[in-house]
């Protein structure tokens, strides 16, 4: 069981790489790159944290503290190396 909680913020950061990857190669051929990456990862990243902060809400009203916990350590995460990994897109 502890095995599954522990991975959870290791599926969070392989999302987070799958659709900064994704985003990056899309708007390759964009005239204004810079401002198009830096304004769908900031709109996908927030929408990733917002999911892992009900997720935690949800865990913490169901009593289980240790999920609750690590949705929160994953949003943290996901606002950390997301929002500094989108700025160091749109400079690129």
């Amino acid at each position: 069981m502890r095995n599954l909680l522990k991975s959870i913020p290791g599926v969070n950061m392989i999302l987070l790489f799958a659709y900064s990857i994704i985003v990056n190669v899309f708007s390759w051929h964009e005239g204004e790159r810079e401002l198009v990456v830096l304004i769908f990862l900031a709109i996908l990243i927030a929408l990733h944290a917002f999911g892992l902060l009900m997720l935690s809400i949800y865990y913490f009203v169901q009593k289980d503290q240790t999920k609750g916990k690590d949705y929160i350590l994953s949003m943290g995460l996901v606002l950390l190396i997301g929002f500094s990994t989108c700025y160091g897109s749109a400079t690129l």
